[in-house]
């Protein structure tokens, strides 16, 4: 498993380069397509990230697969990973790039749980607020968690916000004993 912090890294290089040569758009799409074949191929991603395959071989694969389908610089970004043996950052390079792509654009990604499910209504309106919130566009993913018993529980990054009557009841519990 790669190293967030290390994944980081690149991702903010790619990103860097990729602004100076007007290619931001489409070295996204790269970095997406190359995460979706390593995510749908769990034998090409061992392959890949064993010691025993060798970097003119990781190379080659990666040019079969990818040099008509993803831009040269991408393509080289890829090879640079195997010169520094450093393939498994492709693991978390995907939400690295978006998240420095999502930084640019003003938007921040919102996760909500809740006991029920939300309404397209619900889920828009809580959008919204969370949009006022935070001042900046809210992508919204919402997921089912019944342990929750009412309310919703919303993380933005590293934020939390806690309005689920397990979480309330799980204060009140603190504060009597």
């Amino acid at each position: 498993m790669a190293d967030a912090g290390l994944a980081r890294r690149y991702a903010t290089a790619l990103y860097e380069i990729a602004i100076r040569r007007e290619s931001l758009a489409n070295v996204a799409e790269d970095v997406n397509l190359i995460d979706e074949t390593l995510r749908q191929n769990p034998r090409l991603s061992t392959l890949m990230n064993s010691p025993e395959t060798t970097a003119d071989r990781k190379k080659a694969i990666f040019s079969e697969l990818f040099q008509t389908r993803i831009q040269k610089l991408t393509l080289q970004f890829c090879h640079l990973l195997v010169d520094k043996r450093r393939v498994e950052v492709l693991e978390n390079l995907r939400e690295e790039f978006q998240r420095l792509v999502d930084i640019a654009a003003g938007i921040v990604r919102a996760r909500v749980q809740t006991a029920t499910p939300m309404t397209q209504e619900q889920e828009a309106k809580m959008a919204d607020q969370l949009s006022r919130l935070t001042r900046k566009k809210v992508i919204l993913s919402a997921s089912l968690e019944p342990s929750l018993r009412g309310g919703a529980v919303v993380w933005i990054g590293d934020r939390l916000i806690d309005g689920s009557v397990q979480g309330y009841l799980t204060s009140i519990e603190r504060q009597i004993a």
